[in-house]
């Protein structure tokens, strides 16, 4: 049998009986992929995915990631996946990988030092990568513009990239965010609050020791993964509900199958700076760019606090989803962002009260409940789209 699923191609290193039959169903997928070269040298990988026996006739569709994620999250629920939505429903659809993530670890410079590699937060993902790749699928697909979707950091990158760069604005028809960290600081995850209070001794160790990447390669979650989480219903209800403290989902969203996928393919690789970048936020209140403290602030930026992002420079018509349960975006904080937005359209309250934060990627609820939204909100634009363009 030939090995066309789309998330055996996602799975990185796993061996196939991490997949289990009754869940993950053979799929006609094809993935094609693509190195795209940032502007600063970083080497990333884009996935393009599509049906065999179906020629995408819809609007072109980018994805991207959250924080210490990758693609295979948008893949991960096999058949009910946002990706399988989409492209079901014969969307063209692209996958972005940032830099640091899995399939994102090379830079033209192949003598460039670790320390060097992961100097990076989200904004350079966002003023350096998110461009890169849609520069390349525009020029690749022939059209003008795309829909973005992005979860949780995805969309972070997003506005970083129209505030400084608010020509992208024309290149993009719709974006829906998807619990978009954004403004942060009404965070209800205990844990994160205690690192953010402490995010400038821990920013000083970090640098002291050189410490810049987190769970990079073959990390000690995955290991436990393959160890613990795939031999018996006890282990896997335990693995089940440590995932969901961690990254914020809601345990009865979660199939049993998914488990040791989640685990394998996750937490994915990241620089501290990501991380240190959040808690900024969380402690400022703010949407600005890195704080390096006030001495090298004044070198970088002219001030001693960082510039906050200027998101009136966001003309993009916007939808954002939210969930009441998300530990590390709350609705007040998409409140916020909304309020900056002059293209906001809507903030979408996920109806079930037990949805988290990774259920907008792991939820076996997910597409009733926020999938087919996105889907009809694509559908819409593209359909004002070609209206215009018959006027």
């Amino acid at each position: 049998m030939k090995r066309n699923f789309l998330l055996i191609k996602l799975q990185l290193k796993c061996d196939t009986n991490w997949f289990d039959a009754r869940f993950l169903e053979p799929m006609n997928y094809t993935l094609d992929e693509f190195d795209v070269v940032t502007e600063d040298g970083y080497i990333l990988q884009l996935f393009h995915v599509k049906r065999l026996d179906l020629v995408p006739e819809g609007p072109v569709v980018y994805l991207q990631h959250g924080l210490m994620s990758s693609s295979a999250d948008f893949c991960i629920t096999g058949n009910r996946s946002l990706v399988a939505t989409l492209v079901e429903s014969g969307m063209d659809v692209w996958l972005g990988n940032n830099r640091g993530s899995f399939y994102s670890t090379k830079h033209v410079n192949s003598s460039v030092n670790p320390h060097t590699f992961w100097k990076f937060s989200w904004h350079e993902i966002g003023l350096y990568d998110i461009p890169a790749f849609i520069n390349f699928i525009l020029n690749y697909t022939g059209q003008p513009s795309l829909h973005y979707i992005g979860h949780s950091q995805g969309s972070t990158v997003f506005f970083v990239m129209t505030s400084l760069l608010p020509e992208f604005n024309k290149k993009v028809e719709s974006m829906q965010g998807l619990a978009p960290a954004v403004f942060m600081s009404h965070v209800k995850s205990p844990f994160i609050r205690v690192l953010a209070r402490f995010v400038n001794l821990l920013s000083l160790t970090w640098r002291t020791l050189h410490l810049d990447e987190v769970l990079a390669g073959d990390s000690l979650f995955n290991r436990i993964a393959k160890m613990l989480c795939q031999s018996n219903d006890l282990s896997l209800e335990i693995c089940s509900n440590i995932m969901c403290i961690v990254g914020g989902c809601n345990i009865e969203q979660i199939s049993e199958p998914v488990v040791p996928l989640v685990l394998k393919l996750s937490p994915a690789p990241a620089s501290v700076y990501q991380i240190f970048h959040f808690a900024q936020e969380i402690n400022s209140g703010r949407f600005c760019r890195y704080d390096f403290g006030k001495k090298t602030n004044l070198v970088r930026y002219g001030k001693s606090q960082p510039p906050s992002y200027d998101l009136d420079n966001v003309k993009v018509p916007v939808t954002l989803y939210t969930a009441v349960s998300d530990l590390f975006v709350s609705l007040e904080d998409v409140e916020i962002l909304g309020s900056y937005l002059v293209g906001l359209e809507e903030i979408v309250v996920v109806p079930d009260k037990k949805f988290g934060h990774m259920d907008f990627c792991w939820g076996e609820k997910a597409r009733d409940l926020v999938y087919e939204s996105i889907l009809e909100t694509i559908l819409r634009h593209a359909d004002k789209e070609n209206l215009d363009s018959k006027l």
